[in-house]
């Protein structure tokens, strides 16, 4: 029986999702300024990776004849004027609307703060940043989620091209 304890116990890391917030923040910005300083973050490596959800958008956008450059990098320095070493990649970009459609994974429910923070440096710019947060497509409501999604960032996207008010308070709601 403590056997079963312990490895119960083990695989509970951590009490609450805040407390999991906490120490993954901190132990990797920790860890990616060590290697910064010795001159050894080469940036994310999973770059190279595409998720299913970007490839479930980069569908999305192609069967809407949408343009967007992907994982577009932002050099902090020179584009934001921030003194921080790496860049800031953009799921999806339109740069003629400046726009950046981020889909938001389940990380991101630890990363609110960094997600501000970068909405905001992006914002002063001219960068509208657009989040939709992904729900699998596999249940009918997951479905129905992702498709009032695409059709409030489409709404967004040609009011954003058109310079048109956004005009449903809903709509603005979401972008806000």
């Amino acid at each position: 029986m403590v056997e079963l304890r312990t490895v119960i116990l083990s695989k509970a890391k951590m009490c609450s999702d805040e407390c999991v917030k906490k120490s993954s923040s901190n132990k990797l910005s920790e860890s990616i300024r060590n290697r910064i300083e010795k001159g050894q973050h080469k940036g994310w490596q999973s770059r190279k990776v595409v998720s299913y959800p970007e490839k479930f958008f980069i569908e999305v956008l192609k069967n809407n004849n949408l343009s967007y450059e992907f994982n577009y990098p932002i050099n902090k320095r020179q584009i934001l004027g921030v003194d921080e070493p790496y860049n800031y990649f953009i799921d999806f970009y339109f740069p003629d609307e400046k726009i950046a459609l981020e889909i938001d994974g389940s990380q991101h429910r630890y990363r609110t703060d960094h997600d501000t923070l970068r909405d905001s440096r992006l914002s002063k710019v001219g960068i509208q940043v657009y989040r939709i947060k992904w729900k699998s497509i596999n249940t009918n409501s997951g479905k129905k989620y992702i498709n009032e999604q695409i059709n409030n960032f489409l709404y967004f996207y040609r009011a954003r091209k058109e310079n048109l008010p956004l005009e449903t308070e809903e709509v603005r709601d979401i972008v806000a």
